[in-house]
């Protein structure tokens, strides 16, 4: 009883294999990282392979194959469980034989099974702050040196375009590097998004009227219908209005990439409160949930764990607008805000992308939902 008292203080899934007979005992914990209830399905080797995820299946065979020949001490994986709904859960196993028959045959073996899905989602918050971090620190050097050079070639495209004259053969391939300048000056911008690491100039503001007036630019001369759904009494936010007007340009960039030929984009805005069984990495209190929705192509599954990585793009050139500083910069400035971003994708389906800001002090006249 006691060995059962401090399994279950450890909130680790246990389980015993008979590997004769092909069947697993699992305690009540490893039912709820899969999401089902005990006894709802039998669970043998074949099962266990089908929780697997598929890219991860092969490397998980062969360490325990390897343990069964002897070859290691103990079975240890780190490897993605897919549970009955279809969520993935990072989990870390560790086993061992635990009984051999008369002819030193493995006949049982025994283990835990970590829920590490948090502990992962941490650790890769504070890579992801470190990376941007250093990229930052480049960006800060970076970027008055790049404005610099920027404004001489402003200036030599200015007077050759008044030497020029009327001169077309020579005024618009001048306007073509004034526009290609037009387009580094975008990314100095953003350069300089990273090294402000200070606090936001913050102010009081209206998400709603900034976000149409971000979407109408955005899809503006496009085949892309956009609407926007929000009630009279959504909360100001406390938030640096150029900044936050960043954000939803980028996410609305990738918005209009994703749909080349023409679609919907769908924006949802709510008042939401957020409490401590929320999930959410975010302190308790008020917020304005942000939530758009493309029917684009949509993010690979392997690429969204990459997705807010300094220069990590899906995109397959340099020429396609981007060095995949975007999602970071929305990262960026939307953690300094104290708020959050999260993406959900299914490649040729669509990707849905919700934020959350805090609201502002002030507002505590209006009711609310919880955030989910």
């Amino acid at each position: 009883q006691r060995l059962e008292f401090v399994v279950e203080g450890s909130n680790d899934a246990t389980w015993v294999w008979d590997i004769i007979a092909d069947q697993a005992t699992l305690n009540t914990k490893y039912f709820e990282i899969l999401e089902y209830t005990p006894g709802e399905i039998e669970f043998n080797f074949a099962t266990f392979l089908t929780t697997l995820h598929p890219d991860d299946a092969p490397e998980v065979q062969r360490r325990i194959q390897e343990h069964l020949e002897g070859k290691t001490a103990e079975y240890v994986a780190h490897y993605r469980l897919v549970t009955k709904s279809g969520k993935l859960r990072n989990v870390m196993m560790r086993g061992k034989i635990v009984r051999h028959d008369e002819g030193g045959r493995p006949i049982r073996m025994a283990g835990v099974t970590t829920d590490i899905t948090e502990h992962k989602r941490l650790s890769d918050e504070i890579n992801r702050a470190h990376n941007l971090e250093s990229v930052g620190l480049l960006a800060g050097g970076l970027a008055h040196d790049f404005n610099n050079v920027l404004n001489i070639i402003y200036g030599n495209i200015s007077f050759a375009r008044m030497l020029a004259g009327d001169n077309t053969a020579i005024v618009e391939p001048l306007a073509d590097a004034e526009e290609a300048c037009e387009r580094a000056k975008e990314l100095g911008i953003r350069l300089q998004a990273f090294s402000q690491g200070s606090s936001p100039a913050k102010t009081s503001i209206a998400l709603p009227a900034i976000i149409e007036d971000a979407a109408g630019a955005a899809f503006k001369g496009s085949n892309i219908l956009h609407s926007l759904s929000a009630a009279d009494d959504i909360f100001p936010v406390e938030a640096d209005p150029r900044q936050i007007r960043q954000v939803f340009e980028n996410l609305l960039a990738n918005a209009k990439e994703a749909l080349p030929d023409g679609g919907t984009v769908r924006i949802g805005i709510e008042n939401c409160v957020v409490d401590g069984n929320s999930g959410l990495p975010l302190g308790s209190g008020r917020y304005v949930c942000i939530a758009l929705q493309d029917d684009g192509r949509g993010i690979p599954e392997e690429h969204l764990p990459k997705i807010f990585d300094p220069y990590f793009s899906t995109k397959d050139t340099y020429s396609q607008r981007g060095m995949g500083l975007g999602l970071s910069t929305c990262h960026a400035i939307l953690k300094r805000h104290g708020g959050h971003i999260s993406v959900e994708s299914k490649s040729g389906i669509g990707t849905r992308v919700t934020i959350y800001l805090p609201a502002s002090v002030e507002e505590t006249k209006f009711s609310t939902e919880e955030c989910s």
